[in-house]
């Protein structure tokens, strides 16, 4: 590989799935890309797609941030100048991963360019530290379905990935932002031992439904009582948009992440049930993007020019 100048690309994930809050992530065929050089002589960012805000300073940017933090912890110099080219296809703040999707970027690329060579899970601990929850970049990383969670002192960040059946999946974006941080505020810093019990009884039914493709296991797999409550009064008719989707046969329906995606599963063709879900969000006077798609079993990796998409 030319190290001088590459390409890495990462998936969308979507997070939680109901009730596996900060643990449960998924690999979804949407992808960003960044192309980076390292034959230059300052440090610049450009991009194209959707605009996230750049900051004054690039060394501020994740992708960055991630690339040089693998670098210092194994004893490795990073370039001091490096041009990055960001393909932005996953919307930003949008509960679909994008930040996870740049900090994988950055991982993998510091992993392969620079010779660190750690097995591709032995990333997941540093990019949970800067993301801080390890559900969108495990899967991120990994592909496919994972489970996560941070380890006591020493342990790290552990994973558990699944296979996955190939589920259709509509997601309707509202045209509107919810930051991470404002999400999660919203949610109240107790729950009620009932409500953590009921999140719990549900998780090994939500791993079985998804793995074996179990339409009717999954929608009781997917209630959640500890964040979907909060995070969707945040969204604009996010309720009737959810019972819109059951109602058309989705099988499953969550709040993707900190939203404000909302994400429906089926087996069966998915067109319909995205449609309701656009017809319930016209309703309530917000626009949304809306997308089709499956998961997918890759994970963030350098590729070559025929595999960019």
């Amino acid at each position: 590989m030319d190290r001088r100048a590459f390409t890495v690309r990462a998936p969308a994930t979507t997070a939680n799935l109901g009730p596996g809050f900060d643990a449960f992530g998924l690999a979804l065929d949407l992808w960003n890309e960044v192309e980076f050089s390292f034959d230059v002589s300052e440090t610049t960012v450009t991009q194209e797609g959707y605009a996230v805000p750049l900051s004054a300073s690039p060394e501020e940017n994740l992708v960055l941030k991630s690339f040089r933090l693998l670098c210092e912890e194994n004893g490795k110099t990073a370039p001091s100048a490096v041009r990055l080219h960001l393909r932005n296809r996953i919307p930003p703040a949008s509960g679909l991963g994008s930040s996870a999707a740049a900090i994988a970027c950055g991982l993998v690329a510091a992993n392969e360019a620079m010779g660190i060579h750690l097995p591709q899970p032995e990333l997941v601990d540093p990019g949970t530290r800067l993301e801080g929850h390890p559900d969108n970049i495990a899967a991120a990383l990994i592909g496919g379905l994972t489970v996560g969670a941070v380890g006591g002192e020493g342990e790290g960040t552990l994973i558990v990935s699944y296979p996955i059946e190939n589920w259709k999946i509509a997601i309707l974006k509202p045209k509107m932002t919810i930051l991470t941080e404002d999400a999660r505020n919203a949610l109240p810093k107790r729950v009620e031992l009932a409500d953590a019990v009921f999140n719990l009884q549900r998780i090994p039914f939500l791993l079985s439904a998804l793995c074996g493709g179990d339409e009717t296991t999954l929608e009781f797999a997917m209630r959640d009582r500890l964040h979907q409550p909060y995070r969707l009064a945040l969204i604009p008719g996010g309720r009737e948009i959810l019972a819109a989707a059951k109602k058309a046969g989705a099988a499953g329906c969550a709040v993707s992440g900190a939203g404000p995606s909302l994400i429906a599963f089926s087996m069966q063709p998915i067109e319909p049930v995205l449609e309701a879900m656009a017809e319930a969000c016209t309703k309530t006077g917000t626009e949304a993007e809306t997308f089709i798609l499956s998961p997918t079993a890759k994970g963030a990796a350098i590729v070559a020019d025929k595999e960019t998409k």
